[in-house]
């Protein structure tokens, strides 16, 4: 993506409300309740570490857990919360005499969850984390801003079921960096005929074929529907937002936004509202508990396994309304410059490693030897090293636009603490504080 895109995309990020300048809709925890709002005498907690999204090291993981615990113990806390941290008690209970892998998707859950319990009791208000209390409070003051039912779709933390679920696969695949497979993802996802597969006419029969895959997808999780949750828009093309600033209580959490409006592609083309969702819901999986932005955008390979889902559940929907064995290869319409195979193809290679392995996730597809074979046949008419010189050009713009943001940001932070300083006003309340959102992916057009 050009620079322009990258500047157009983070313009349309702050009309949307995602503007790393903007906290007011920061952490689905921030509570505005009916009463004075909570003047901060003093830092939230004592101790720095407490800022930090993951453990660095296993003392400090002990040290966080037991604190929480304690708290959770006192006979003020409210039932709910000591219900909703049952899970995570056990956990802890049940491994703490075992070596612990700090890059463990429920340590790094169980981190998250009882730091958060150390930063509201800093605060004295435990009752935010809940989520009845929470829900009852937060916008409670005025009729203007959405309610915390509205505000909470599509928002994804450490008590979500989904998050990281196959952040282990991915994380194998990510750290190898293999350039043929950044290559491949690369053309891959930035080609428009990802969305050329299935024709409007057919969206009657599509959805509920969609539907379908979606819950079978879930289902090998032991998840259902009822976990997933989504917000939409009609202008801003989907993505998922990672929100890894300092907050009311500094919160770690992810935020899936679905443009419908782009569901429908090329040529009369279009994708069914769940195929998005599965893809979407993907980097939600992918992702381990309190990565920071930065660190996670690290990769351009988090946009492929989700992008050979999208095109292998596609591919299915097709087959099924037209009545073409699942292993037959369809030849989709596809652009004349690509170098790609044609998508029928991709989509019967990987899932038929997929189901040869009898493997739960595409995560888990791309770590077989079976997948590197392929990925490497694909990648034979691309050119790979000007595809990574590429990449790099791409990295260094974003670095640009990430320091850029962070340079206004500190400048706009001084200004305000001088203004305060100078008319001796009173500690603002969390809620105004300004704070740091970034976009996961800052492509145009993050399926």
């Amino acid at each position: 993506m050009n620079i322009k895109d990258k500047l157009k995309t983070f313009t349309l990020a702050s009309l949307l409300g995602a503007s790393p300048l903007s906290s007011n809709a920061q952490s689905n925890t921030d509570d505005i309740s009916t009463e004075a709002p909570i003047e901060l005498a003093t830092p939230i907690s004592k101790d720095p570490d407490y800022n930090k999204y993951t453990p660095y090291s296993e003392a400090f993981y002990h040290f966080v857990c037991q604190n929480g615990i304690e708290i959770l113990s006192n006979n003020d806390v409210p039932e709910e919360l000591k219900t909703l941290y049952q899970n995570f008690i056990k956990f802890y209970e049940e491994n703490k005499e075992k070596e612990i892998d700090l890059n463990d998707p429920m340590i790094r859950k169980s981190f998250l969850a009882f730091k958060k319990i150390a930063k509201y009791e800093a605060l004295n208000d435990l009752g935010a984390i809940t989520p009845s209390i929470a829900e009852q409070r937060h916008y409670a003051r005025t009729k203007d801003t959405p309610s915390y039912e509205k505000y909470k779709q599509g928002r994804y933390n450490e008590f979500s079921k989904l998050l990281g679920i196959d952040a282990k696969s991915f994380h194998q695949t990510s750290t190898k960096q293999d350039p043929k497979f950044m290559a491949f993802c690369s053309v891959l996802y930035d080609s428009p005929d990802r969305f050329n597969m299935l024709s409007k006419k057919d969206a009657p029969l599509a959805e509920p074929i969609a539907d379908r895959l979606l819950g079978e997808k879930l289902k090998a999780y032991d998840i259902t529907p009822k976990d997933t949750t989504f917000s939409y828009t009609d202008f801003f093309k989907s993505a998922v937002f990672t929100y890894d600033a300092d907050n009311h209580a500094n919160n770690w959490e992810q935020h899936i936004i679905i443009d419908t409006t782009s569901l429908n592609g090329n040529d009369n083309k279009y994708c069914p509202l769940s195929i998005v969702k599965a893809h979407e819901l993907g980097h939600i999986m992918q992702t381990l508990p309190g990565t920071k932005e930065n660190d996670f955008n690290a990769t351009v390979l988090a946009e492929l396994a989700p992008t050979i889902e999208l095109i292998v559940m596609q591919d299915q929907i097709y087959k099924e309304i037209h009545n073409i064995p699942l292993n037959e290869e369809v030849i989709y319409p596809t652009s004349s410059d690509t170098p790609l195979p044609n998508l029928g193809k991709i989509a019967n290679t990987f899932r038929s490693i997929k189901q040869r392995h009898n493997l739960r996730s595409y995560e888990d597809v791309l770590l077989t030897k079976e997948a590197s074979i392929a990925i490497n046949k694909f990648t034979q008419n691309i050119d790979v090293p000007q595809i990574i010189d590429n990449i790099y050009q791409d990295k260094m713009i974003d670095e640009f636009i990430r320091k850029s943001i962070s340079s206004s940001e500190t400048t706009k932070k001084h200004k305000i603490d001088a203004t305060q300083h100078s008319s001796h006003k009173e500690t603002p309340s969390p809620h105004n504080t300004i704070s740091k959102r970034i976009i996961i992916n800052k492509k145009s057009n993050n399926r």
